[in-house]
């Protein structure tokens, strides 16, 4: 994402579509895999971390997951 877009929910109302659509589809959780310096973003949104990190593309990470 270009920085001069970073800090205008773009990002948060993305992931809440695709929340309100996995709601609409019968899903009552979600779960993703978040890049470690990303988790805080996700965190403002209602997810948890859970598990131990890992690696994926050399880069570390965390699984995380929220109640929909």
């Amino acid at each position: 994402m270009l920085k001069k877009s970073r800090g205008n929910a773009f990002g948060g109302d993305a992931v809440k579509a695709l929340m309100n659509e996995a709601k609409r589809m019968g899903m009552s959780r979600v779960f993703l895999g978040a890049q470690k310096h990303a988790v805080e973003f996700y965190m403002r949104l209602g997810f948890v971390v859970y598990g131990e990190p890992f690696m994926d593309a050399g880069i570390a990470h965390m699984h995380m997951e929220k109640a929909i």
